[in-house]
């Protein structure tokens, strides 16, 4: 009512459009003020109540005054004329018309930038959910819509220069076709925007299609974090993982410690438990570094652009060997150890500690956590006695060499200190174990910051009696904490105000520790919780917190749940699902206490194609593609028609001049592959531009959180290639088909 009421109200044609663009502006400016406030809370109060003009400011009165041109130009000239100025009015509308024109064409440049600046605007937050704001709806078709229209006026531009580039051709077919493109271009108008919109449509409906499948394979790789991954390994020992990385189908394999720590600094005092508002949890894990670089799976983009293989390496330092192992090698593949041992009460000792039980820490060659009872000591008399445990029980086998690294003592009078038990030497089978220089079973230090331990068992249970102490064979004589090289996650690095090269000396553990962040990545793969607060670090470390587990209370630091294993592998050929099924057999045969979760990346991957949504969203990209093709070969079709009509006259007298039918077809065939050559070219580059711009909004998880890792723009440049060649084709059919069938229709209409 209100743009009639303008429109019939004489000599203020001007006052209605300088009316509606204060609202226009107005409604844009809340828009814009929205999405800005979208990605900062303080930009849209600034922006209401800053003095000066700000850019978004700048933005709303350019588009609200282009508004008002288009509502201007819009405005159709009244008869309200005196007759002395009808003659000047006739001389002006020419004018009035290209301004009109061109005034509608800044329109849509302007409603195009607006839709690409709202795609820009859509942020990588991985809060976002699948709501999106109705302008991010709707500014992919403005943007297409936009972009054809203004291919189709810079294509007399463009097809002037085609033209006389195709008219120096040999013979005549050449010159009429380049004199149709060049002089005859906005005759094309209408197969053109239909080429422009379809080429647009189906090359982003290729592309999303390429990427999701692409997206899918990722975050199915992210989340299982090898081809098949084992997890939940509690109650069980080496010979469970021998028995896994002996399971047929199993290629490359190594094993991981995992467990969720407080990152306390060491300085945070252990009245408070060493935690403030600002502590952040991490889920830590513990791998060989070398057994991983072929298994891990882990996108180079996330580790800023090196592989794996590149990252793990450098977890190899400080000391640390390569395969982040500790301990000493045993000899040869023994399955019993003996140790000469002697127990003396500690110095100022009032009470009697009692016998004392021994049992050895080891470890597989996968780095696994074991343990074997050797026996009792019966009295802290100072004598020298020989104990000797089972490593490997009859029947059963594990993985060699094994590597012994502490020993564990437990007492059966808790309210006496134990004693000093000193190891004079070792045996495996019989043979002697050379023990390196410097190196001594020593009691480590314990952090200050310690708090209980988490109530359930570590990886493997063992005798849990007070009081208990822990002796390690580490360098002796090493003061101060243990350095440790550790791949940090970005998030994680943020909240501890750190950066690649800093050092971080922390009471998470049971004994104090310096981090040294080596690397950081975007996300860890295999973490359940996404991966963005993940800790990476010799499996030494945690085979150590294992050691510790059976110390009770005070020795776990700041553990928050069991220390479990995890089994992590790539196949040699067989199909990751086929080796899974192989793995729960593997483990229903070990008759474990608590079951394991085996994930592989086969069915992970299938299950999120076969999600709804993500099938809904295959299934519509697959129907835009073909429905663009057949508006492609309608709109050729519907166009040869027109033009055979037109065109008789001119077909008529070429065909006096000697033009064959077969030559009129190949002369209509080659002007719609000129116009079908410039279509594709400007629908790629309309689509590539719409894929930049629009690509971060589309939706890969069902939740519609952006996925990790963040999606990649895949280009399938054979299957476009296929496409763009039967779309070709099938044009050109439906050209001929229609030239040939319009033909027998006048013969009939002849003979009529």
């Amino acid at each position: 009512m209100l743009w009639a009421g303008c429109r019939s109200a004489k000599g203020s044609h001007w006052r209605c459009p300088a009316a509606l663009a204060p609202w226009a502006a107005r409604w844009l400016e809340q828009r814009i003020g929205a999405a800005w406030a979208h990605g900062d809370s303080g930009v849209a109060g600034v922006v209401d109540g800053a003095d000066h003009i700000e850019t978004a400011q700048w933005v709303v009165a350019l588009i609200g005054a282009v508004l008002a041109a288009v509502l201007l130009g819009s405005v159709g000239t009244r008869s309200a004329l005196s007759y002395s100025t009808v003659a000047r009015v006739r001389r002006r509308s020419t004018l009035r018309t290209a301004l009109q024109r061109a005034t509608i064409d800044l329109a849509v440049l302007a409603f195009g930038l607006a839709a690409l600046w709202e795609l820009f605007q859509a942020g990588d937050d991985t809060a976002r959910t699948g709501a999106l704001p109705w302008p991010q709806v709707v500014a992919p078709a403005v943007l297409l819509s936009a972009g054809a229209l203004i291919v189709l006026r810079l294509l007399p531009f463009v097809a002037a220069p085609a033209g006389r580039f195709a008219a120096r051709g040999r013979g005549t077919l050449a010159a009429l076709v380049g004199w149709r493109l060049g002089r005859a271009a906005r005759t094309q108008a209408l197969p053109m925007a239909l080429l422009v919109l379809a080429v647009a449509i189906g090359v982003q409906a290729g592309v999303l299609l390429s990427s999701a499948d692409r997206s899918d394979a990722d975050q199915a790789g992210f989340a299982v974090g090898a081809q098949v991954r084992i997890s939940g390994l509690v109650s069980t020992g080496p010979e469970t993982v021998r028995a896994l990385a002996a399971t047929p189908g199993t290629g490359a394999g190594f094993v991981a410690l995992r467990a969720p720590y407080r990152m306390v600094r060491a300085d945070q005092a252990a009245t408070s438990q060493g935690l403030d508002e600002t502590t952040p949890t991490a889920d830590v894990i513990g791998l060989d570094p070398v057994r991983s670089s072929g298994v891990l799976d882990l996108r180079a983009d996330l580790a800023g652009g090196r592989t794996w293989p590149d990252v793990s390496t450098l977890l190899a330092n400080d000391g640390w060997e390569p395969h982040g192992s500790v301990g000493v090698p045993l000899p040869g593949t023994p399955s019993r150890l003996s140790a000469d041992l002697s127990y003396s009460p500690s110095a100022n000792s009032t009470c009697d500690p009692g016998p004392l039980q021994v049992t050895a820490q080891f470890t597989d060659a996968y780095g696994y956590p074991g343990e074997a009872v050797l026996g009792t000591v019966d009295a802290p008399d100072g004598a020298t006695r020989t104990l000797t445990g089972t490593l490997v029980d009859s029947g059963k086998s594990i993985a060699y060499p094994i590597s012994i690294s502490a020993l564990s003592e437990s007492s059966t009078a808790p309210a006496c200190p134990i004693g000093v038990l000193k190891v004079l030497a070792l045996q495996a089978d019989g043979q002697a174990v050379t023990i390196p220089a410097g190196m001594a079973f020593t009691a480590p230090a314990v952090s200050a910051d310690s708090a209980p331990a988490a109530p359930a068992a570590p990886v493997k249970a063992g005798t849990t009696s007070a009081p208990v102490q822990v002796l390690q064979l580490t360098k002796a004589g090493s003061a101060g904490p243990l350095i440790v090289p550790a791949i940090a996650t970005r998030h994680l690095l943020a909240a501890l105000d750190k950066q690649v090269g800093d050092t971080f000396a922390t009471g998470a553990f049971s004994q104090p520790v310096t981090l040294r962040f080596v690397a950081a990545i975007a996300a860890a793969p295999g973490s359940g919780t996404g991966g963005q607060d993940a800790l990476i670090v010799p499996i030494g470390l945690l085979d150590r917190a294992a050691e510790r587990a059976s110390a009770g209370s005070g020795a776990a630091g700041q553990q928050l749940a069991p220390l479990t294993g995890e089994w992590w592998a790539d196949t040699d050929g067989t199909g990751a699902a086929s080796l899974a099924d192989r793995y729960r057999s593997t483990l229903t045969a070990s008759h474990l206490s608590q079951p394991a979760t085996v994930d592989d990346r086969a069915t992970e991957e299938k299950a999120l194609r076969d999600y709804p949504f993500a099938a809904g969203f295959s299934l519509t990209l697959k129907l835009g593609t073909l429905a663009a093709l057949a508006f492609v070969l309608l709109g050729l079709a519907l166009h040869t028609v027109s033009t055979l009509r037109e065109r008789a006259r001119e077909l008529a007298v070429l065909a006096a001049l000697g033009l064959t039918r077969r030559r009129a077809a190949v002369l209509l065939l080659a002007e719609q592959a000129g116009v079908a050559l410039l279509g594709a070219l400007a629908g790629l580059g309309l689509g590539a531009l719409a894929l930049r711009s629009e690509f971060k909004l589309m939706v890969f998880t069902p939740s519609g959180a952006p996925p990790t890792p963040p999606p990649v723009r895949v280009y399938d440049w054979p299957a476009l290639g296929l496409a763009g060649a039967a779309a070709a084709v099938f044009g050109a059919l439906a050209v001929l088909i229609t030239y040939a069938l319009s033909g027998r229709a006048s013969m009939r209409a002849e003979v009529s």
